[in-house]
């Protein structure tokens, strides 16, 4: 070796490559530790899951005033933890079965709201002719008008399938069905309306209707509507969904109500011509909601139980009420009932009878809209059923703010 000369790399000198060696076993610990990391991390991501503070697998759900427990994906599907009404609980599970779902689910439910809903359900009582009182089944639905969101759903029995009363039985919603065709009048015409026609005592004009709950209004109203007229409330009915077919509400099943005596809406063929009226509970307390909106001016918004709105999730779009008739509505169902715009009816079948109460308060600015499902059991005397929901909607409006 001459003195200018380098001596050779170690590695060249040994015969070997420079690159490091990956059999070392520390190497192979390390790259095998990085990828359980990565394989965990993606399952997570995968399922869409957070770890919450509980240590459990989960979505945190958060209603309006307050937390629940999660939403929790528990033996291959995912479940709803806490003392959470049924319709919630189903739109929070469908909400984290997205395939993106969120770190955290905002139900439009309010605590206190729910609470007064299930207090004020549990002490209704029906006397039937004196007779021991019982706890009727019955229902009560909640929404905010200003946003649409339902805030209390309230149930004791079940519907035919073990369906939610509130969402998932329909029945006949006695003069209620009036204000729909109501709502399509313009002031004059509403005003000079006279129902007496039909031969019902006290009920000589359309404020009559309302605080008397007169048998026999709602066709006396229809038979006096003009095409025009009719057109409009078919118009109202259909976008406010008594369009006798069913939809979905954030994963929650809405039944089918129908208020079209004559025709259907767009001559869907679903819905016969001579179609009984039918409702459901959930679908008065948005019509209530869309009226009590519409006193103050404002768009008519879509019912949801989960923020933000999901597009196309509501059948409200551009119905023809008018805030002006909205308004003398509201100002015959406030007579006698406080700072409240109420309205009761009845329905009776060969078996049972049925008590209704609709309405929304405060009555200048409402915040709340209800509707009240009592039913009774005797099929030839509904007045125990129709006091039952005029107090329950009472209590609960008188309560608003």
């Amino acid at each position: 070796m001459t003195s200018g000369a380098s001596p050779a790399p170690l590695a060249s000198q040994n015969g070997r490559s420079s690159r490091t060696n990956l059999w070392n076993p520390w190497i192979l610990v390390l790259i095998i530790f990085v990828l359980v990391i990565v394989i965990v991390v993606l399952a997570i991501i995968t399922a869409g899951r957070a770890i919450n503070s509980s240590g459990n697998f989960g979505i945190s759900v958060v209603g309006v005033d307050g937390e629940f427990k999660n939403a929790v994906y528990s033996g291959a599907e995912w479940r709803m933890q806490g003392d959470v009404p049924t319709v919630f609980a189903d739109a929070a599970v469908d909400a984290a079965q997205a395939q993106s779902p969120p770190g955290e689910i905002r139900l439009t439910i309010s605590k206190e709201r729910q609470k007064k809903a299930d207090d004020v359900l549990d002490a209704a009582r029906i006397d039937d002719f004196g007779r021991d009182s019982f706890k009727p089944d019955g229902a009560v639905v909640v929404i905010d008008p200003r946003d649409g969101g339902v805030r209390a759903v309230a149930t004791r029995g079940q519907a035919a399938g073990n369906a939610n009363l509130a969402t998932g039985l329909t029945a006949n919603p006695g003069e209620l069905a009036v204000l729909l065709s109501a709502a399509a009048m313009d002031k004059d015409g509403l005003v000079g309306l006279h129902p007496d026609e039909t031969g019902a005592s006290g009920c000589k004009d359309f404020p009559a209707v309302v605080q008397n709950s007169c048998t026999g209004s709602f066709k006396a109203l229809q038979e006096q509507l003009g095409a025009g007229f009719l057109l409009r409330a078919q118009t109202i009915a259909c976008g406010l969904g008594f369009n006798g077919m069913g939809y979905q509400v954030n994963g929650v099943r809405i039944a089918a109500s129908s208020a079209l005596p004559r025709e259907s809406c767009g001559g869907d063929p679903t819905v016969a011509t001579d179609a009984p009226i039918q409702a459901t509970p959930f679908q008065l307390a948005v019509a209530m909601s869309a009226f009590a909106a519409r006193v103050v001016a404002r768009p008519a918004l879509c019912p949801h139980f989960v923020q933000p709105v999901s597009v196309g999730s509501c059948p409200i779009e551009g119905i023809p009420l008018t805030a002006d008739i909205a308004q003398y509505i509201r100002d015959e169902m406030t007579a006698g009932n406080g700072n409240a715009a109420l309205m009761n009816s009845w329905s009776a079948d060969n078996s049972s009878s049925t008590g209704w109460a609709v309405g929304f308060a405060p009555a200048q600015n409402p915040t709340v809209a209800v509707a009240v499902y009592i039913k009774g059991r005797s099929a030839t005397n509904a007045t125990p059923a129709k006091q039952a929901a005029h107090d329950t909607a009472k209590t609960l409006l008188g309560s608003a703010g």
